[in-house]
């Protein structure tokens, strides 16, 4: 299997403390949203360069720009965990990615997780989609609960987002403190021509849009640099 090609969407993100959170669940189920998959964790490596071109990118809000990560599933180092090597690519306010997804049997305990583990991993040396410059940043973990209406909009509520660093480049980071986020994040996913009958929605959230990378926000907590 090749890389995969997502279809472009807007992703418009919602940054919500413990109280709002009652009152937007209780407005997305007024909307006709329903649980769409089971809750999971989620865990991304996060990739950049010495100069932290992504982090530059998306402070000076360039387009197109991209994101890089190393993605799986459920406990952070569980031995099976459908792990996938993703591009995120933004395009004006949307953005579609760009995915390679490994063999089931590989672990994240075991592979080499480089750019360079990768390139030889999954054969793939095109260094558009996998830069040979760029090296693991942080670690992020989260849990994330699914929604959907009938209409295909997705909804996606993530809390106990936690932060770890990766300087001395181990993934056995378990036994390390991370750092957490303080807040959760909430996602609408949708294709362009929604947006007009998502507005009634978002004007009754209670806090307004947000420009909100989780990779920059764990730049931020890890390394106590204000991007956000």
């Amino acid at each position: 299997m090749g890389i995969i090609k997502t279809k472009q969407r807007i992703e418009s993100k919602f940054i919500l403390n413990n109280l709002g959170l009652n009152k937007v669940l209780l407005l997305t189920k007024k909307n006709g949203f329903i649980r769409s998959f089971p809750n999971r964790k989620i865990n991304s490596l996060y990739y950049d360069n010495d100069q932290l071109i992504c982090v530059k990118d998306n402070l000076g809000g360039i387009t197109p720009r991209s994101k890089f990560r190393l993605r799986w599933y459920g406990d952070l180092e569980k031995d099976k965990n459908n792990l996938q090597f993703e591009k995120k690519i933004k395009i004006g306010i949307a953005g579609y990615k760009e995915i390679f997804k490994f063999d089931n049997d590989i672990s994240i305990k075991d592979i080499d997780y480089t750019i360079l583990g990768l390139q030889k991993i999954s054969n793939i040396y095109d260094p558009s989609f996998l830069p040979k410059e760029f090296s693991p940043k942080l670690i992020c973990s989260y849990e994330r609960q699914y929604f959907e209406n009938q209409k295909s909009v997705r909804l996606t509520f993530d809390s106990n987002i936690k932060f770890w660093s990766l300087r001395n480049k181990n993934l056995n980071v378990m036994s390390e403190i991370p750092s957490f986020s303080g807040f959760n994040i909430l996602e609408f996913k949708f294709e362009a021509d929604k947006t007009i009958e998502m507005l009634p929605i978002f004007r009754r959230l209670p806090y307004p849009s947000s420009r909100c990378s989780k990779y920059l926000i764990g730049q931020s907590k890890l390394y106590r640099v204000k991007y956000i």
